[in-house]
């Protein structure tokens, strides 16, 4: 009906204004109950229809239509018309929808949009185009990242025909891009006319000036200075024709410039969407909304809440619906529900996590799809893997049967070929026979024939080896004819007709043509002498034969040939005869030789000189050859007849032999045929063996692959649950620790799969499934830990399908990945976060596929980043590309980034996590000490750790190889497609690969077996490592009390390694081990402790004794939970010992007596209560002890003492209980029984050992406290170490400076100290790449010194690698005078003025009085109110000022004027700095002691004790000085500061309490008990049972109102009623005012309640209560309001501070409702202002004398104290048989501090000396008013006489609370001294 219509449009429209905009459904679903009843009650009598039908929301939209196309071409011919009407079903716009989001997707080289378009999706896209489609509609939709704000934004601007645009962030953007952006989008919008969706997002907000823009732009249209003028006009003159189509413009008429900018901004404002995209998590938002209101009023906000359960359902079913599942369609229902219940489990567990581990978590919509997408992966993986492996094992177990069958078949075949070899063995056997016998013949012919063989090879050889040596000698002659022959060849006839042409030759001619016709036997003249010449040699010789004989030889034309014929064939003739002839002429070889026959001669007479001699050389080496080659060649010839007789004896035996061949040929054949009936019956018998023992050697194989085939079905069944709770683990489980990944596993992932019913392997090991043990051992060779929590890291890292974000704090990651990836460094793929070149850098890895690591990840990541984390990348031909800012880049798919983060708890936003994988690396304690195992093992037994990794790293090969194995047996078995026995290869190679897995296996054992016997050994050692480890994980803690105490790992591995090399050595391991710890503790105690203020070293080892405790399972958390809050959380008021120990106490025995220790069954202090009754006296006297730490405990020191493990830590629960001012001297007795002695003494920290530690690279940071300055101590350090220190104080602009003395430091090695570098932390966050340059090196020389006050933005990587070292002043008076007289003052400065003996007592006291201002403090207000830093700097001003005015009285010669010097001192050097009265009159009272003239007196004491006296020395030597001061005791009685014994408790108290408090801020938030409760269930049980059934009613103010209007005034004013009496209004006011804490309280105990119950959201408030709560502590929302304003009343614990609401309201309550007049008296403190409440006393005072003409102005308080005192806890008791005074009030519950009250003598009186407690009750008071004249001054106005007043009266200040500020004081009262010294200032001094 259209009736029906319009009012569901008016009830769209309704939810969509007003219901979007609300940020929780519980708002949501109440105005929707709201919306239900309006529509009902207006609205259905007038329609008629019934009420679910009226109640029905109908949805709303302007896309239903189609566009018309031209179906020929596919052009568009008209857009479909924008009609706002009612979408028919969400079947039917989800189909539209997803038409129009799969024509977005096609669009080229746009962001594929991958969306689940479930219902909540739609309905949120609807809401999107319905804003964006108005004029001038803007949203903004807050939701976490990964909620599909953007997704659904660009979808809803495409469906509305939009552009879509987004700033394209870079390093360089910024302001002036920004507004580069606005003006494109103006144009756009304006002279173009399109429409425009403008999204922005948190990550785009680099400037919160952004914002300031786009607020402007929206609520206004313009942004201040975004156009300038020419530019403006430009826009007009565009926008002129558009103004004139629209508008019109009447002819000859022209709009005006301003009328067209006009029309140009509701333009832009008109066609610009502004669609900003916000996440509420974190203080951003809430701030913003703040500062723009603007942007939050001109947008309609729309909340993205949580997907519900339904829409993560609907979600998961979309995606599996398709998804093929081996499954019911009924389990199939239910996964698609865990799924959905996996992300909202997951999401409650993540508040949990904070509220317990204050660790943020977040989970989006991104990893719930990111959870479906792995599950479809891992599901189609691990089904596959099962699918093949149930093939491949059934194909093996077919195959093992078919080869089973195949062995009995042979059986019958082997007996078959049996039978046929027996026969032809037998013809075999009688062919052997004949053989037998014919051999036996041809063998005797072989023997005769084989001796004649033997004969002719013995003459062979031997005439072979007579002619060899022939020859060989042969050969030596040789040479002589190859020279011979050379020579002849060379000579031509030429040359011998030249010696012919001679007609008288010379004689050497004549010789050697002798010699030739010698060797040729010519004829010779008759032998005589003759003179002969050659050259100048003249000798006799005999006479040649040239004229007659020879010269007719030389002149023969044949002579070359005879020479050469001779050579070649007569040589051989020459005999020895010729020779001798010879041997004259050759025997003058100075004369007779080629050389000199050439000179003296001619080339061919050398040449024939030479061959004389060739010739004689020859014979003589051939002529013992000859006979031998003559003999030679007779026995050959007799050879040859011996071989010719062998040759027929040969022939003779073939002949025999070539028969026997026959006989054996027959044989042969025989035997060929009975060896292929062997071989085929070994064959067979070989098949059927190797089939047998293969088939038997499969047996543990066939059982296992049996087992495993018919549990295939079912483990393939469990696939979906196994999946699900893997993918829900690497999806899910990354950021928490590994007690929430254990309980998320098993307390909701597998209860919600049983639940559901839906199958999984109840044994399932989630590590086994996902990694093998061969990668698991690849792991830890690469550097992985090998404990749990690390493989599942690593898992998740190498699994997870977003880019991992690593929590490294310790580095263990940053390790494992460098080394996993080797190859980054070397590719420059190491970044930092913080470079300005990262996108550049990033370019070549995005296209090589190389990985990259991040490093310095802290909270947020640069939003350049934003398209690699979301793997935006997209296709263009073959390459995959990625817009990286506004650049292009090749994108492999291969490419895999990796960040870091060294923040031990960063807090990541929900937009990071969506895009990440994030993953808690932190190291355990479990872990940590595997590690630190090997590391001594290494030490201590290197070949034994050596021994491991070797083992290791076989037993991973192993294996692998064993998997390989395993699978390749299957592979080939099943891969074979013929029969087993018939495939002999495949038998051999599974028989092979059979053998090598037993031998792999045996490795494997063999292995296990002597790893377990390494890992005995290595156990012995194990005590090291725990201890290493839990010292570690202490000094983690330790961050928790101050970030300054971070350290890293690092620094903690060379302490390690330190204590190791040098503990003391023992021959047995085991007392080795306890040198070590000992050595290990103390070395780690000395070097943390000295980076420790003074305040928190005991509580550092106490957490290293708890610890050590704990871990050693000596005790439990709840133990530790006794010590720390004892019986704070009770409130039992039955106190039996009322009169000697306070409820605070006996709360404490009462939690003593309940307690188990260690777990213990029975409570060790059960009878305590019983105990204490029964020995009253006793227990007093240990509860009033001076040292109850060191006194035995009364019935209890036996059984304390049998405890051995924890009978020490009993008794410092006990001394805590009793007196909680000595637990610090407690706790150190502690440490001393469990540590040593040495832990509980001083240490020093000298420079010089300081910098035996640093290197160059490794600074020292000075951690500075109050009145600390190390920089004189520096400068002495440096002139000892002869080198200059150059000094910067940071701050503004120092930076540069800063940098340029560290680089000239770094080439010359000097040091650098950079002061308060707290002021330049910008600078120090660059420090660690400073100290680790690059490019240069750093002189070894160099020291960098820093000096800083704790901040929590301190960099923490310079932190983590300096060495820290705190400095703080001097504890006591005489070390700090000591540091005074040798830093400050000189023997100069004691000897320039005159007179010495009075300028040095003047020096010493002023130094004096100055250490006991310092030492003051430390108690707390009994020292001063407020804790000033007086330092060094005030003591030198001053004595700089008495430096000059001694010099000015002494050239005036006047006297001292002490007022003068005390005024300067005090107020002006050192009062600056006061700010309160109080304590101004305090340090006027001190001044006054020290600085008079008393003080020149001879040994005129400050004070005197009977063990020593103070006093000015004697000695005005500087040296002597200091002798005297070192002789001061160590410890100062607080009377030495004018305070009584008893303050010391104050400062043990306060020292106690701060201590327990920092204890407790470092403990888990665990569950105190054992009952295995969380902390939130004990935390509600505690407030559903305890608290708030004890809570008052509220008051309700119309009822208050006439209760007090019904109120009379008091004795005259009784004419007086309701508001016109003072106090009643204080009433009114008081009760409105606890009406509002009452109101708070109840809620937040019922939110916190509905928290815990999940019925509301955990915000960060109600877990900062819980935890407040569980520790019992007061919730900070309770004391404060949000701008930190005070709003109720201070108590130490929860228990105190309820009792004082319930007391408070008693209070008000009975004076509320008393029927009797007003209470007789007033809990004073008990109200929210006592100020108020005294001053309307004074105004009634004043009103009942009116009568006697008082004026207010006129009044001052007169107070007297009553002797008689009333107790808080039975006021009524008191109160008995008192009257209430007619004028003015009487107030109890007021305590005095410094002293007790004589209520009998009416004065102060010091301590009783047995008393212990600071506070004393004082005696009700009677508050009155006076008039005083008008020129008195204020302190009577505020109760006191004032400056006037006597010494016998001390103005008492009154305060709210223990602690003194002006802002608790209520007003003074006079006090009486009591006279004598206990005058004014004695009171002063004692703080009272």
């Amino acid at each position: 009906k259209s009736d029906h219509f319009l009012v569901a449009l008016w009830r769209h429209e309704c939810l969509r204004v007003f219901q979007d905009k609300l940020a929780n459904q519980k708002d949501k679903d109440s105005f929707r109950d709201f919306l239900d009843k309006a529509t009902l009650d207006k609205f259905k009598d007038l329609i008629g229809e019934e009420d679910e039908k009226m109640l029905t929301d109908i949805l709303y939209c302007d896309f239903l239509r189609d566009d018309v196309y031209d179906e020929d071409t596919g052009e568009l011919i008209e857009e479909a018309p924008k009609v706002y009407e009612a979408i028919p079903s969400m079947k039917a716009l989800r189909e539209i929808v997803q038409k129009k989001l799969e024509e977005h997707n096609n669009i080229p080289k746009i962001k594929k949009m991958d969306l689940v378009l479930f219902d909540d999706a739609l309905k949120y896209l609807l809401r999107i185009s319905r804003i964006i489609q108005m004029p001038r509609g803007s949203a903004m939709l807050v939701g976490v990242g990964g909620s599909g704000k953007q997704s659904l934004t660009r979808l809803a601007s495409y469906i509305g025909r939009q552009v879509n645009f987004q700033i394209t962030l870079s390093k360089s953007y910024g302001t002036n891009q920004l507004k580069d952006d606005l003006k494109t989008l103006y144009r756009m919008a304006g002279p173009e006319g399109k429409t425009v969706s403008f999204i922005l997002t948190d990550a785009e907000i680099k400037s919160e000036n952004f914002l300031e823009f786009i607020s402007s732009m929206m609520s206004t249209g313009e942004v201040a200075g975004l156009i300038p003028k020419e530019e403006k006009d430009t826009f007009c003159v565009e926008i002129k024709n558009v103004y004139a189509k629209e508008v019109g413009i009447a002819r000859g008429e022209e709009p005006s410039m301003l009328e067209l900018w006009n029309y140009f901004l509701n333009r832009v404002r008109d066609c610009l969407h502004v669609v900003l995209c916000f996440s509420p998590v974190g203080n951003k938002f809430r701030d913003r909304f703040r500062q723009f209101p603007a942007l939050f009023n001109t947008c309609t906000i729309n909340w993205f809440l949580p997907w519900p359960e339904e829409a993560l359902v609907s979600v998961s079913q979309s995606f599996l619906k398709v998804f093929d599942i081996d499954a019911t369609e009924e389990i199939r229902r239910e996964l698609e529900k865990h799924m959905g219940n996996v992300h909202r489990m997951v999401t409650d567990v993540c508040e949990l996590y904070f509220a317990k581990m204050r660790r943020h978590v977040y989970v989006t919509p991104k990893s719930y799809l990111s959870f479906i997408d792995s599950y479809k992966s891992e599901y189609s993986k691990q089904y596959k893997i099962k699918n093949d492996q149930e093939r491949n094992v059934r194909v093996g177990l077919n195959k093992l049967e078919e080869g089973a069958e195949g062995v009995e078949k042979l059986k019958v075949e082997l007996k078959e070929e049996n039978a046929k070899l027996q026969v032809a063995t037998e013809k075999t056997d009688e062919l052997v026979k004949n053989l037998e016998k014919e051999s036996a013949i041809a063998n005797k012919k072989a023997d005769e024939v084989k001796i004649v063989k033997e004969r002719c090879e013995a003459d062979r050889a031997r005439i072979s080896q007579e002619k060899e040596e022939a020859h060989r000698e042969l050969a030596e002659a040789l040479p002589f004819q190859q020279k011979a022959e050379k020579v002849l060849s060379e000579l031509q006839g030429k040359d011998i007709q030249e010696l012919r042409t001679y007609k008288n030759p010379r004689d050497i001619i004549r010789m050697v043509f002798d010699g030739v016709q010698i060797l040729l036997e010519g004829p010779m003249s008759a032998v005589k002498t003759k003179e002969m010449s050659v050259g100048k040699e003249t000798f006799t010789f005999i006479s040649d034969s040239f004229d007659e004989y020879t010269k007719q030889t030389l002149n023969a034309s044949s002579f070359l040939a005879d020479l050469n014929e001779f050579g070649k064939n007569e040589k051989d003739y020459i005999n020895d005869e010729t020779c001798e002839l010879l041997e004259p002429y050759l025997n003058m070889d100075r004369i007779f030789n080629g050389t000199v026959a050439s000179k003296s001669g001619s080339k061919a007479l050398g040449g024939l000189c030479t061959w004389v001699e060739a010739m004689r050389d020859y014979h003589n080496a051939s002529k013992i050859v000859k006979p031998k080659m003559a003999a030679l060649e007779i026995k050959t010839e007799r050879l040859k007849i011996a071989e010719e007789e062998l040759n027929a004896a040969e022939t003779k035996l073939k002949e025999a032999l070539d028969f026997l061949d026959g006989l054996k040929k027959d044989l042969k054949g025989q035997l060929d045929i009975k060896e292929q009936l062997k071989e085929n019956a070994n064959k067979t018998r070989r098949k059927m063996e190797q089939a047998n023992r293969l088939i038997n050697g499969l047996g543990d194989e066939r059982v296992r692959w049996t087992k495993d085939a018919n549990e295939f079905l079912t483990r393939k069944k469990q696939l979906i649950g196994d999946v699900a709770l893997a993918c829900s683990f690497i999806s899910y489980c990354g950021p928490f620790n590994s007690e929430f990944r254990e309980m998320l596993l098993t307390q909701y992932f597998k209860a919600d799969l049983d639940k559901k019913e839906i199958p999984y392997f109840k044994e399932l090991d989630l590590i086994s499934m996902l990694v093998d043990e061969a990668t698991k051992g690849e792991w830890s060779l690469q550097g992985l830990p090998s404990d749990d929590l690390s493989i599942q890291n690593a898992i998740m890292v190498t699994r997870s399908s977003r880019f991992p974000m690593l929590i490294d704090p310790q580095g263990q990651a940053l390790h494992w990945i460098k080394t996993r990836e080797s190859e980054m460094e070397s590719r420059n793929c190491i970044l930092n976060l913080g470079n300005p070149n990262l996108k550049d850098l990033l370019k070549v890895p995005l296209g090589e596929g190389w990985a990259v690591l991040i490093e310095g990840i802290e909270n947020e990541v640069d939003p350049l980043l934003d398209p690699l984390l979301e793997k935006q990348f997209y296709r263009k031909g073959k390459a995959h590309l990625m817009k990286l800012g506004d650049t292009e880049v090749d994108y492999d798919l291969k490419f895999m980034l990796y960040m870091t983060s060294r923040l031990a708890n960063p807090h990541f936003s929900p937009e990071l996590a969506a895009k990440t994988t994030i993953i808690d690396f932190t190291v355990t304690q479990g872990g940590l000490e595997q590690q630190l195992l090997g590391l001594v093992i290494a030490k201590e037994q290197k070949s034994l750790e050596e021994q491991l990794k070797n083992l290791m790293e076989d037993v991973t090969k192993n294996t692998k190889t064993m998997q390989d194995l395993n699978q390749q047996l299957l592979e080939r078995l099943s891969a074979s497609e013929t029969s087993l026995l018939d495939d002999v290869e495949l038998i051999e190679v599974l028989a092979n690969i059979k053998t090598k897995t037993r031998e792999v296996q045996n490795k494997l054992k063999e292995a296990a077996d002597k790893k377990k016997e390494i890992s005995e050994k290595r156990l012995q050692y194990l005590p090291v490592a725990t201890r290493g480890s839990v010292l570690y994980f202490v000094i983690v803690e330790l961050s928790m009390i101050s970030w300054m105490y971070n350290t890293s790992l690092q620094q903690f591995l060379q302490l390690f390694d330190w204590s190791i090399d040098n503990a003391l050595k023992a021959q047995l391991p085991k007392q080795r081990v306890e040198n070590i710890i000992e050595k290990l503790t103390f070395k780690v105690y000395h070097y943390i402790s000295r980076g420790l203020f003074e305040r928190d070293k005991i509580t550092y080892l106490i957490m290293c004794v708890i610890k050590i405790m704990v871990t050693a399972k000596e005790l439990q958390l709840s133990d530790v939970g006794l010590l720390l809050k004892s019986g704070a959380a009770l409130d039992d008021r039955n106190n039996r010992f009322s009169k000697w120990m306070d409820n605070k106490i006996w709360n404490n025995v009462l939690a003593l007596s309940k307690h188990r220790f260690a777990g213990d069954s029975i409570c060790f202090f059960r009878d305590l209560p019983h105990l204490i009754e029964k020995s009253e006296g006793k227990w007093d006297d240990f509860l009033k002890g001076n040292d109850p730490e060191n006194m035995d405990v009364p019935d209890y020191e036996d059984r304390i003492k049998a405890e051995k493990d924890i009978g020490d830590f009993i008794r410092l629960c006990l001394v805590r209980a009793f007196r909680e001012d000595r637990t610090l001297l407690a706790s150190m007795n502690f440490i001393k029984a469990k540590l040593g002695p040495d832990f509980v003494k001083p240490l020093t920290k000298s420079l010089e050992e300081i910098y035996s530690e640093s290197c160059n690279i490794i600074p020292i940071l000075f951690l500075l406290s109050a009145g600390a300055n190390p920089t004189g101590s520096l400068d002495d350090f440096a002139k000892k170490k002869k080198t200059n220190i150059v000094k910067i104080s940071m701050g503004e602009e120092q930076d540069k400076k800063a940098m340029e003395a560290i680089k000239n430091a770094f080439q010359v090695g000097g040091w650098v100290l950079l002061e308060n570098c707290h002021l330049g932390l910008d600078f120090m966050a660059k420090m660690e790449d400073i100290l680790n340059p690059k490019n240069h090196a750093i002189d070894k020389d160099f020291r960098l010194w820093l000096s800083c006050e704790p901040h929590p933005n301190f960099p923490l990587g310079l932190l983590q690698m300096s060495i820290k070292v705190t400095d703080e002043p001097p504890k006591g008076v005489k070390a700090g005078l000591y540091r005074t007289f040798t830093t400050l003052i000189t023997e100069e400065f004691l000897e320039k003025e005159d007179p010495p003996d009075k300028w040095k007592a003047l020096v010493f006291t002023l130094c004096f009085m100055h250490s006991i201002i310092q030492e003051r403090r430390k108690f707390g207000p009994l020292g001063f109110c407020i804790p000033y830093e007086f330092n060094d700097s005030d003591l030198e001003a001053s004595l700089t000022y008495m430096d000059r005015y001694n010099t000015t009285i002494q050239t005036l010669g006047v006297q001292m004027n002490w007022e003068t010097l005390k005024y300067m001192i005090c107020d002006v050097q050192y009062g600056g700095r006061i700010t309160d009265d109080q304590d101004r009159e305090l340090f006027n009272t001190i001044g006054g002691e020290f600085l008079r003239p008393d003080i020149f007196t001879p040994e005129y004491p400050f004070k005197r004790f009977p063990e020593f006296s103070y006093e000015v020395p004697k000695t005005n030597k500087i040296n002597e000085l200091i002798d005297n001061i070192i002789s001061y005791p160590e410890k100062d009685r607080p009377e030495l500061f004018g305070l009584h014994d008893i303050a010391d408790l104050t400062f043990r108290m306060k020292e106690s309490k701060e201590m327990i408090a920092t204890l407790i801020d470092t403990q888990p938030k665990e569950a105190s008990g054992s009952g295995g409760k969380s902390l939130e269930e004990e935390v509600k049980e505690k407030l559903i049972n305890e608290m708030i059934p004890i809570l008052p009613k509220d008051y309700m103010e119309v009822e208050v109102k006439e209760l007090i209007r019904r109120m009379k005034g008091p004795k005259g004013m009784t004419e007086k009623k309701g508001f016109e009496v003072p106090l009643n209004v204080v009433l009114s006011q008081e009760i409105q005012r606890f009406q509002h804490v009452l109101s708070l309280v109840r809620k937040m105990m019922s939110d916190i309640v509905q928290a815990i119950d999940g019925q509301i959201i955990m915000t960060p408030e109600i877990v900062d209560a819980i935890n407040a709560i569980f520790d019992v502590r007061v919730p900070k929302k309770w004391i404060y309001d949000a701008t930190g304003v005070e709003i109720s009343w201070l108590t130490p614990t929860l228990g105190g501070w309820i009792k004082g609401l319930i007391d408070r309201n008693r209070q008000l309550n009975d004076w509320l409702r008393t029927e009797v007049g007003r209470p007789v008296a007033y809990w004073l403190t008990g109200f929210f202002n006592p100020q108020g409440f005294l001053t309307a006393m004074k105004q009634e005072v004043t009103r009942q004398n009116k009568a006697n003409h008082w004026s207010l102005d006129e009044m001052a308080y007169d107070f007297d104290p009553m002797r008689f005192y009333i107790n808080l806890d039975n006021p009524e008791k008191g109160l008995h048989g008192i009257k209430a005074k007619e004028e003015g009030v009487l107030v109890y519950g007021l305590f005095i501090e410094g002293a007790v009250y004589d209520d009998k003598e009416k004065k102060l009186k010091d301590y009783a000396p047995t008393q212990k407690d600071c506070f004393n009750p004082f005696p009700v008071l009677y508050c009155h008013a006076k008039p005083v004249s008008k020129d008195m001054n204020m302190g009577h106005r505020m109760g006191g006489k004032g400056d006037s007043a006597d010494k016998n009266t001390y103005e008492c200040p009154l305060y709210k609370y223990p602690s003194r500020t002006d802002k608790y004081l209520i007003c003074k009262v006079d006090l009486g001294c009591g006279g004598g010294s206990a005058n004014r200032s004695y009171w002063t001094r004692r703080g009272v």
